[in-house]
């Protein structure tokens, strides 16, 4: 069965926060704006998918300040 245009964009979003928590070990939604040519707003959803999902956590709890690092 051949893979849909979501399911690749979202294989291309795994791989590149896997990239990105690489070479840094916290990353904000800026970073994964900067990294994905998204908003900030848009970030900042993944973000909150990725922690439902379990691949992150956050790190900072200030709302302004937050930060996200790999489940360990």
């Amino acid at each position: 069965m051949g893979e849909t245009a979501t399911d690749v964009l979202r294989l291309q979003r795994a791989t590149a926060l896997t990239r990105l928590l690489d070479r840094q070990s916290t990353i904000t939604s800026a970073d994964i704006a900067a990294t994905l040519g998204l908003s900030v707003r848009m970030a900042r959803v993944l973000l909150s998918d990725w922690v439902a999902e379990g691949w992150l956590v956050a790190t900072e709890p200030s709302r302004k300040k937050r930060a996200y690092r790999r489940v360990a």
